[in-house]
């Protein structure tokens, strides 16, 4: 099973483009580019259905971890018990014994950081172990490594779940290995995997972002217009996701209620400032493929 990377993008080659009558010596490569065309919707079609499965499947469990987030701030009341508290003639005060315990938890861990350490297998690997010792250091200086692993840390305690993410950038200005927190909120994991190592049975994970419409289509310029049709105002960015939440209610269209309040204090205003984005969505995923291993005859059964 090996790993493998793509761009979902839901815009395909227009088939009117590729009409007409094309010379013999193209005919074949053009055969084998509508094949290709058609492999890759199948296969884009195919992981969309994954990630709208999982949106659902996950949906009551996350609800849950916007709610244990909401305790931790001290928004522990419903809307309809705050109401009826406030009709009685009483405050719904809120003494939060939850945040100091938490804070306890992750003062503890903040207080018990230490840096990585590579030791020697041999005598003679005490040199290169030392130098490793350092790279990392150096890896873990240049990246904030430790802030980003509290902010992961502090996820997983109040919600549940926390995620931290290695890879190497692309960016030529910045370190080329990097290390950072990635929210709970935009990314979403194979719950049918059994292992607490997603590498071991889980065979997708999805990771999403709401991403200026400008930026988007410099990163993907092929797509432009495709980028511009899927684009949408600031102001209504993620209310149509099953993961945005005010006091444990579900903040979208399909909610019921009137959340207006709420949408311009999560947006700062209810003005249109002219700020378009669009939701970019990653995913990693398994194929099973046939392939050969070498492997030496000296290697342990």
């Amino acid at each position: 099973m090996g790993i493998e990377n793509v761009q979902a993008n839901t815009a395909m080659a227009d088939p009117n483009r590729m009409g007409g009558t094309a010379p013999k010596g193209n005919r074949g490569k053009r055969k084998r580019s509508e094949k290709d065309e058609m492999a890759r919707q199948k296969l884009h079609g195919r992981l969309m259905d994954w990630y709208l499965q999982e949106r659902e499947k996950q949906a009551p469990n996350r609800f849950q971890m916007a709610i244990d987030e909401d305790f931790y701030d001290g928004l522990q009341w419903s809307e309809e018990d705050m109401q009826e508290m406030m009709d009685r003639g009483q405050a719904p005060l809120v003494f939060n014994q939850i945040k100091p315990t938490i804070n306890w938890l992750l003062g503890t861990e903040r207080r018990t950081r230490i840096d990585g350490k590579v030791l020697p297998r041999e005598e003679d690997d005490e040199e290169g172990a030392e130098v490793k010792s350092k790279l990392l250091k150096y890896l873990s200086d240049v990246n904030r490594t430790p802030f980003s692993r509290s902010q992961g840390f502090k996820k997983q305690v109040v919600a549940g779940l926390g995620w931290m993410e290695d890879g190497i950038s692309t960016d030529p200005t910045k370190e080329l290995l990097v290390s950072r927190e990635v929210d709970w909120r935009q990314v979403y994991h194979d719950s049918s995997g059994k292992s607490m190592d997603i590498n071991e049975d889980g065979r997708y994970l999805f990771r999403w972002q709401f991403t200026d419409l400008d930026i988007a289509q410099a990163l993907i310029p092929d797509h432009e217009g495709a980028l511009a049709s899927a684009a949408v105002d600031d102001n209504q960015v993620g209310l149509d996701e099953d993961d945005v939440y005010y006091l444990g209610e579900r903040v979208n269209n399909a909610s019921g209620g009137d959340f207006s309040s709420v949408r311009r204090g999560m947006t700062g205003t209810g003005k249109n400032h002219g700020r378009e984005r669009v939701k970019l969505i990653e995913c990693w995923y398994r194929m099973p493929v046939a392939c050969k291993v070498c492997r030496s005859d000296d290697a342990e059964a």
